[in-house]
């Protein structure tokens, strides 16, 4: 049988045909506009189809591809292979019958611009596939009219939408698009990250002459393609296994594979013990229906080493190799929840090879120029080697003499040997202890305690190890005969991405983690540092590395609610990505603003599905967040931090409509330098970067720690002696308000920093050398005498900056307003304008009859609907309505425990609905407790009282000030409350009132009965919510802060939910009534928005806090309890500790009777309350027994009872509950 390369070789082209002009299509119709577009447009949009070389083939696929059956004796797994070689000959001819010259890698993949591509929310350029390979629970919701999960439906991007919008990324500056998964997933998700035939794009997103024609366009433009694969894991949609695998048959199959995997070289047919079948259904291809092709074990819960979880084994080295947390990322099914998504087995040589085979299509039919290997660190470091190697030699005979391959191994720290998937895999060092600071170890992985030391786990270069597993050996040693051909990056993967590096950038634009700390943060430090080392001791290429802040797999940086719209924290974000080592790779939308965060909803929605799509937004965890639609149409278009882009904020119940407009006018697509600077600074840094390449090199050197919301740094290229800047400085600047006074450590032999300190570099600064701020060349810079960078005080101030010498820096082309590096700027394309960008919008060609018939067809078409409208002008009606744009709703977590020593307070915070002013004469008061709150106001030890309370109408306070404004949200809205203050002093009592002014406190008009009633409506659920949430503000903006707060009854026992833990103060609650305990019976709420909806996710909404908060603060035998949610926080931070009653026999009484209250240490009485003037004095025993049996009398008498002095009688005194 031949081998593959002999099969590459024999392969050639024919000669070309020249493509053919597709039929053009007309489509015409009325476009509603939304996004604050009060119009009706007509839309008269002239298409052209495809070429010929974008249309199907008719002459080599005249339908779907015969695939061969695996379980046919007569082709069995050789046979199937024999059939993955023979593709790669027809996918060459195919392609050279297209005409088209195969584009060559470029040298490095150094100074790179990536731009990731989520197909399925880019852009939709066709509608007609909207509908296929849509998830089954889609289509039933689009049926029913009931969207509950539409952001996880497919939205109808497609590859005909990338192909025209390869001129908004051109013009964008990107120079290499990473698709994301297009092969066939035949559940449709929308991601792509399930795999059911790797020989099939999949068709919603279009087909494969397509891609080969999107690919050929963007290489027309100077853009490159990498294509993301799946590695780990096939899909389908009845596949499953014939009997789920136990936990001891997952755990025997684990053991047996990784004892394999390091101890013993592969050998035909062979299998592990326990492992289970697969059913494999009605829709896996044939070619894979082969049990040895999966791994079989079961799930990775079921994997319990010793009966422990393995993610709770040490991630270590040792000299026995294998361990059982390795061995939990590679053999079980780590995404196999709620359905089987089976392993692929990756240490099996058959498919090894049928994979390699069928990415290596790819490369044959569409001239892909690279590959990004996903979930890498869920397969056998073999596979991977095998996959890397063999597509680059395969690449090489088509002319990419540096075909691209990178993958996902996230940080080495949570992979034990992520460096046999690099460069020179198996040759690691030994583990050894070292004080040396300088050593490289990986996170996680330390010496034992010595001397109460704790050391690092570092490698000792002066020694070699066999901690390798046998099956990399073994193919290392394979593919070392072909290291002369690859040349350098040799064998295996050439790079990964860091992302510990793109964590910590995470956390400083967050407002987590100060950006000064980047140098100095130990753990995070020793991260960044592995991963560098780690590409450099493998001999892999760490330039060739990708930078990003938002991915695919994380929130949005502008996720987190309250910095929906900081662009401030994003420009210093991406400025990084372009001036650390490696290539900056932007998420799609980034330079949009896209900020993953619910705006505004179609009012079509019906409130059973609203109010679930309110809660994944609520809830900030659902994938379908950080995947937004990009384009005018889709269901699914979220927020913006740019204010002209987030007009178009709209979540729909429906699929696209009408086609979108050219991306020139695209409203998703703002291209302003003076509205959207995130798009500006992007363009200007993919210039600047691609003209100063020592941005992206790794020698680097911290410039100043005196600001931690600062981030300094000077970059410097790899060879000292090359022609251009000697240097350049980065300032971040992390903060709303920017500034221009930085203390900048010009590098010298004297600088603080040592970290690298290029002495070579030193005479090349002199006192009075001017540096220019590339980015905003209105900002300069001049070396001090004293070896310090002062940036000009009076230039602009800006929140990232990329200074070179002013001799260094040169004008970019026409049309910008930023510099380059001048060495660089010959190497720059031209810079797209605007003009070129209306030209290619409007550059169809003119048909003349065509086009006059589309006219005539649109006026046609208005003059029918205008008929139609003035006959039925009586029967309907045209309504405009604008929906303000919500604040996005406040994630509100538990408090967590803390323990505080208590002092004697000195400033106690009380919270009432009930309320007394004496100096005012103002009483609002229902009974017990107004009596109470006068006598604190007399008799309270000496500080000061705080005392919040509702400001109801109707009551004269008198003349008050005006305090604060608060805001919070009430069931998704916001609410407004001014608080007014008056205070006055009673001996050694400083009383201070806070009166709460809203229109929901202004409809309880009565002084005598000012709660909320019935509890069964929803306005006195928010009324509650709202007065819980402004007490708990207004007391945390209180200075001095109060020592106590003091909680009268449950109207107010919610509030410490609403408090940070740093805010949380002792807590004491009185209680006033036996007869109520806070409970609510929900299911009595007759509410429209309540039927159809969980209790729990609209109490969530309500009140603002997260449904386990909910459950487990406000939940109490099944019912919602407000008093319970200030008793469990009582429990939790006081030990039990501080609950009170207005008796002690009502303190026995809740202690004995009441379940609420049976797990508290004590319930403590207090005094009475009542003045003993208002007694009739103090009475003798027998004179009171007396005046009882009288008293008894007389009521038996007057309710017509029977006389009896024996008999008990209850009174209910107050309301009746």
């Amino acid at each position: 049988e031949a081998s593959p390369l002999e099969i590459f070789f024999r392969s050639r082209a024919r000669a070309s045909r020249g493509p053919s002009a597709g039929q053009g299509s007309l489509l015409c119709g009325l476009r509603a506009m939304r996004a604050d577009r009060w119009i009706c447009s007509c839309a008269c949009i002239l298409g052209l189809g495809l070429t010929a070389a974008a249309q199907e083939d008719k002459r080599k696929f005249p339908g779907p591809e015969e695939q061969p059956s695996v379980k046919d004796p007569k082709v069995g797994v050789a046979g199937v292979l024999k059939w993955s070689k023979e593709r790669l000959a027809t996918a060459q001819e195919a392609y050279g019958q297209t005409g088209f010259t195969r584009m060559k890698s470029p040298a490095a993949w150094d100074n790179e611009v990536v731009y990731y591509v989520m197909v399925d929310r880019f852009a939709n350029g066709d509608m007609n596939n909207d509908m296929k390979n849509v998830p089954a629970f889609q289509v039933d919701q689009l049926s029913s009219g009931l969207p509950y999960t539409v952001g996880n439906w497919r939205h109808g991007g497609d590859l005909e939408g990338l192909r025209g919008r390869l001129g908004y990324l051109e013009h964008l500056g990107v120079t290499t698009i990473w698709v994301s998964p297009i092969l066939l997933n035949n559940e449709g998700s929308p991601w792509g990250y399930y795999l059911s035939d790797m020989s099939m794009i999949d068709p919603g997103f279009g087909s494969r002459e397509l891609f080969r024609q999107v690919v050929k366009e963007a290489h027309d433009k100077g853009i490159r393609v990498v294509l993301d694969v799946i590695t780990n894991m096939g899909k389908s949609q009845d596949l499953k296994y014939t009997e789920a695998p136990s936990i001891d048959e997952t755990t025997a199959c684990v053991e047996a594979a990784e004892n394999m995997y390091w101890n013993y070289s592969y050998t035909p047919n062979e299998t592990y013990y326990n492992q289970s079948w697969l059913d494999w259904g009605t829709q896996m291809p044939p070619y894979m229906m082969d049990q040895t092709f999966f791994q079989r074990c079961g799930v990775q819960a079921n994997y319990r080493p010793k009966g422990k979880l393995f993610s709770t084994l040490p991630k270590v080295y040792n000299d026995s190799g294998a361990t059982g947390f390795d061995a939990g990322l590679l053999w079980p099914e780590a995404f196999s929840a709620p359905d089987p998504l089976p392993d692929f087995a990756t240490m099996n040589k058959n498919w090894q090879e049928l994979y390699t085979n069928m990415m290596m299509y790819w490369i044959a039919f569409a001239d892909i120029d690279g590959l990004r290997l996903d979930a890498v660190k869920y397969v056998s470091a073999d596979y991977v080697a095998y996959i890397s190697t063999h597509v680059r030699l395969f690449a090489k005979t088509l002319g990419k003499d540096n075909f691209f391959v990178t993958g996902e191994i996230l940080s080495p720290g949570d992979v034990p040997f992520a460096y046999t998937y690099l460069g020179q895999g198996p040759e690691p060092m030994k583990a050894a202890c070292s004080e040396n600071p300088g050593c490289m170890g990986l996170v996680g992985d330390c010496c034992p305690t010595q001397g109460g030391l704790r050391l690092k786990c570092c490698f000792d270069v002066s020694s070699r190890s066999s901690v390798v597993p046998k099956r990399v050996s073994d193919m290392w040693t394979e593919l070392s005969a072909h290291e002369h051909e690859l040349g350098s990056p040799g064998p295996a993967m050439p790079t990964f991405y860091p992302t510990d590096d793109h964590s910590y950038m995470r956390d400083v634009a967050r407002g987590v983690a100060n950006a000064s700390a980047w140098w100095t943060d130990s753990h995070w430090n020793l991260s960044m540092s592995n991963n560098k080392d780690l590409l450099i001791r493998q001999k892999a290429e760490p330039t060739w590395t990708w930078q990003m802040v938002d991915s695919q797999d994380l929130p949005r940086v502008l996720q987190v609610a309250g910095q929906g719209d900081d662009i401030w924290r994003l420009i210093p974000a991406l400025t990084w990505m372009f001036t650390w080592y490696g290539s900056p790779a932007l998420y799609y939308g980034i330079e949009q603003g896209l900020n993953g965060q619910c705006g505004k909803f179609d009012e079509h929605i019906l409130d059973a599905p609203l109010e679930q799509i309110h809660l994944d937004c609520f809830k900030g965890t659902d994938d379908a967040l950080k995947r937004q639609d990009m384009f005018t149409g889709g269901p699914w278009l979220l927020r913006s931090a740019i204010p002209q882009v987030n007009k178009s904020a709209m979540i729909s119940g429906g699929m696209m409509q009408a086609g979108a407009p050219n991306w020139c006018e695209e409203p998703l697509l703002n291209r302003d330098p003076t509205q959207n600077q995130v798009f500006r600074d992007t363009r200007a840094l993919g210039r600047i970067r691609r003209s100063c390449r020592m941005l992206g090199t790794i020698p680097a050197m911290r410039a100043q720690d005196a600001d931690p919301k600062v981030l300094a740094y000077w970059k410097f290229p790899e060879d000292v002696t090359s022609p251009g800047p000697s240097c350049a400085l980065v300032i971040l600047d992390y903060k709303p308000t920017p500034s221009n006074d930085y203390v900048i450590h010009v590098p010298s032999a004297s600088s603080p920093y040592t970290y690298w300190s290029p002495a070579a570099l030193g005479a090349n600064f002199t006192v009075g050398q001017k540096f220019v701020d590339l980015l905003h060349p209105d900002r300069t810079a001049i070396v001090q005498a004293d070896g310090v960078l002062k940036v000009d005080a009076a230039a602009p101030t800006r929140n990232s900056g990329v200074f070179i010498p002013l001799e260094d820096a040169i004008e970019d082309s026409e049309g910008s307003d930023w510099m380059v590096c001048q060495i660089g700027q010959a190497e720059l394309p031209a810079l797209p304008n605007y003009e070129e960008c209306r030209a290619t919008a409007s550059g169809l060609p003119y048909l003349g009859g065509l086009l006059l018939l589309s006219i005539l067809g649109a006026l046609t078409y208005i003059a029918v609907v205008v008929a139609i409208l003035m006959k039925n002008r009586k029967k309907c009606g045209v309504f405009l309505m604008k929906v303000r744009d919500p604040d996005p709703v406040k994630t509100l977590e538990r408090p967590s425990p803390e323990v505080r020593d208590i002092v004697e307070p000195r400033h106690v915070f009380v919270a009432a609905i009930e309320h007394t002013i004496p100096d005012r004469k103002v009483k609002v008061s229902a009974g017990g407790l107004g009596k109470v709150l006068d006598q604190m106001l007399r008799e309270h030890p000496p500080g000061r009282l705080s005392l919040v309370h509702p400001k109801f109408a109707g009551v004269n306070y008198g003349e008050l000030t005006h305090y604060m404004t608060l805001e919070v949200i009430v069931d998704m809205q916001k609410q407004i409350i001014q608080v007014h203050k008056c205070e006055s002093t009673a001996g050694d009592i400083h009383r201070v009132w806070y009166l709460l002014e809203h229109k929901w406190f202004e409809t309880q008009v009565s002084t005598d009965a000012p709660y909320p009633y019935p509890q069964t409506k929803l306005s006195v659920l928010r009324f509650f919510s709202l007065w819980n949430q402004a007490a708990a503000h207004l007391m945390s903006s209180l200075d001095p802060r109060p020592d106590v707060y003091h909680c009268m009854d449950y109207h107010a026992a919610m509030l410490p939910l609403y408090l940070a833990p740093h805010e949380q103060v002792p807590t004491i609650i009185v209680l006033h009534n036996a007869d109520y305990d806070g409970a609510i019976e929900t299911e009595f709420i007759n509410d429209v928005f309540w039927q159809g909806s969980p209790a729990l996710r609209r109490l969530s909404l309500i009140f603002n806090l997260k449904p386990e908060a909910i459950r487990e603060y406000l939940t109490f035998e099944g019912r919602f309890n407000m008093l319970w949610g200030g008793i469990a926080s009582v429990e939790e931070n006081q030990n039990g500790h501080g609950i009170c009653t207005v008796s002690g026999k009502y303190a026995d009484e809740l202690k004995r009777e009441r379940t609420m209250f049976k797990a508290l240490p004590a319930v403590l009485p207090l005094d009475n309350a009542i003045d003993s003037a208002a007694d009739d004095g103090p009475k003798c025993i027998e004179e009171l027994k007396q005046q009882r049996v009288a008293a008894k009398k007389a009521l038996q008498e007057f309710c017509g009872l029977r006389i009896d002095p024996d008999a008990k009688i209850l009174i209910f005194i107050g309301r009746w509950v």
